[in-house]
């Protein structure tokens, strides 16, 4: 059995949630249950296969909350409960806790509860913080506590979180892009769900039994003891100096905000290409096969997450466009374009645009008048308050 294909099927008589949440949330399982218990060299670095990821969607409907629950008790069925940080803690909590269990998995059902606790005004930053320990130090030097200062050992953690398209555009700012903070996500945007489950079916419990059994296989592969290295073969590092060289020529050469979330995800690669090889495979040598659906796994979110920007960003933008159109409008009573024109500063086709949508919406009334040289000029007024005649 491969665990990060029948996990997903497991789940779909369980939730209407999109399929590449179930897809997206084995290898969330597998990270935690493994931890730092296999790692990748990388020059004088270990990359661990830890992950910081956020689950997107338009609203509840999207069972972001319900694959979370499904998760985490998979995770505690096979490495127990001491692991799972609380939803709500403070920054001095968060440290405590880590240096009694420095193996850490957090699920926010609620992105904004983690980002409150950021935001909150601390000597140290947590972003910060958050940002430096995403490398699971082998030791780190922590003096944000009053009371003592605290050294955190061999540090994993995984950040699991949800939230809708709306909270992340509106804090999605340059500070946390630039930072560093944000791009150590990966995100998960679904457009749509598959299918709606009005009443869900009760848990296979033969299925669900062979996927635990397949999940304690392999932490008896991954044992536990020191952490054991895995190698890339030629043929792994092929495809991914392939996918290196096209990220690189495509996206990190530019200032776009874009980059620091393309870069981060050369780094992903490596940890997906790591737990395919160890349940695929049963193997510490990561093949050009696993590599290859590590890059595949990666790209897609990618693709996705950038769809997600645009079209959330182009509709958000037209809509600011909308309302300024209106409020225009209404400060005037009626208008003609070429005063939209001056008074907005908008190009005469994005104006166009908003004008013909209101319009054919009947929110505005357009008003035709033929000029001495028998040209025709438009005017505009909220529907109903039609202006003067000239």
């Amino acid at each position: 059995m491969i665990f990060i294909e029948e996990f997903p099927d497991y789940c779909e008589t369980l939730t209407d949630a999109p399929r590449v949440y179930k897809e997206e949330s084995s290898f969330d399982i597998l990270s935690s249950i493994i931890g730092r218990r296999i790692y990748l060299q990388w020059g004088e670095d270990r990359i661990y296969p830890n992950i910081y990821k956020i689950y997107i969607g338009k609203s509840t409907a999207f069972r972001k909350s319900t694959m979370q629950k499904i998760q985490k008790r998979f995770v505690e069925d096979i490495i127990g409960f001491d692991f799972l940080l609380a939803n709500r803690f403070s920054y001095e909590g968060l440290i405590s806790f880590i240096e009694k269990n420095s193996h850490v998995i957090s699920y926010f059902d609620e992105f904004a509860n983690l980002y409150e606790i950021l935001m909150k005004n601390y000597t140290l930053s947590p972003e910060a913080f958050l940002t430096e320990i995403f490398d699971c130090p082998d030791r780190k030097h922590e003096g944000a506590l009053v009371s003592k200062n605290i050294i955190l050992e061999n540090v994993f953690i995984n950040i699991i979180g949800a939230t809708t398209e709306s909270w992340l555009l509106k804090n999605m700012n340059e500070s946390s892009v630039r930072g560093g903070f944000l791009p150590r996500f990966l995100f998960v945007w679904a457009k749509e769900k598959e299918c709606t489950m009005p009443i869900p079916s009760e848990p296979d419990k033969r299925q669900r039994g062979l996927l635990l059994e397949r999940l304690k296989e392999i932490m008896g592969l991954v044992g536990d003891g020191d952490p054991i290295p895995m190698v890339m073969s030629n043929e792994a590092r092929n495809v991914y100096i392939r996918f290196h060289e096209l990220i690189e020529s495509n996206y990190l050469n530019s200032d776009s905000l874009y980059s620091p979330f393309y870069s981060r995800a050369l780094t992903y690669v490596l940890k997906y290409a790591m737990l395919i090889a160890i349940d695929y495979e049963n193997s510490f040598i990561v093949s050009g096969t696993a590599m290859e659906k590590a890059v595949i796994r990666i790209d897609r979110l990618l693709k996705g997450f950038r769809e997600f920007v645009n079209e959330e960003v182009t509709f958000n933008k037209y809509q600011a466009s909308r309302k300024r159109v209106k409020d225009f409008i209404i400060a005037r009573g009626e208008v003609g374009k070429s005063g939209l024109l001056q008074g907005l500063k908008m190009s005469s086709k994005d104006l166009g645009a908003v004008l013909t949508t209101l319009v054919e919406e009947e929110t505005i009334h357009l008003r035709k008048v033929k000029s001495a040289n028998h040209k025709m000029t438009e005017f505009y007024s909220i529907n109903g308050k039609q202006g003067f005649s000239s």
